[in-house]
């Protein structure tokens, strides 16, 4: 009875959320697509992230996309 579950992990596991993955990936993601480094600042795409992200996990603003740079 659960081998469908078993094999339907096995073909999209499960990834670990954790805050400093979601962070490195938005910063990479801004710089690898020439994104505004204040994209996490606008209106919408606040929304949309407030919206999926568990509670706790804050938006990378501006200043700080700006000082993960140097250390990426």
């Amino acid at each position: 009875m659960a081998k469908p579950f078993v094999q339907q992990n096995l073909k999209n596991p499960i990834k670990e959320l954790t805050k400093q993955g979601f962070h490195q990936y938005f910063v990479k993601s801004i710089i690898e697509n020439d994104l505004l480094f204040s994209l996490g600042e606008k209106n919408g795409m606040k929304k949309l992230l407030t919206y999926i992200l568990p509670s706790g996990y804050t938006i990378p603003q501006h200043s700080t996309v700006h000082c993960d740079l140097t250390s990426l």
